[in-house]
């Protein structure tokens, strides 16, 4: 699970700050997106416990999104990943 992946390979945010990409498959034809939303309702229960800073979809980066707008840790996004836009791709802000 993410929590296990977090817990076993993350220093805590209280010494380092640093942001994970998880790419969830935005793209497969099955139309499900079981994947994508099991790891945002793990990312979800992980910011409600305080567990990670915050997390965002890669098409939510946008000027304009409130969603970026109000991402703690934004300035930790490189130029790179902020022109990505992925809809695959999920950022996690530790």
């Amino acid at each position: 699970s993410i929590s296990d992946f977090m817990a076993s390979s993350c220093t805590p945010v209280a010494y380092y700050e640093a942001n994970y990409f998880f790419f969830s498959g935005y793209g497969s034809t099955g139309g499900s997106h079981k994947i994508r939303n099991a790891v945002l309702e793990q990312l979800k229960e992980l910011k409600d416990k305080n567990q990670i800073k915050d997390y965002i979809l890669g098409s939510n980066i946008d000027i304009f999104n409130e969603k970026f707008q109000n991402l703690k840790g934004k300035e930790l996004l490189d130029e790179d990943c902020k022109k990505r836009k992925n809809p695959g791709e999920v950022i996690v802000i530790l």
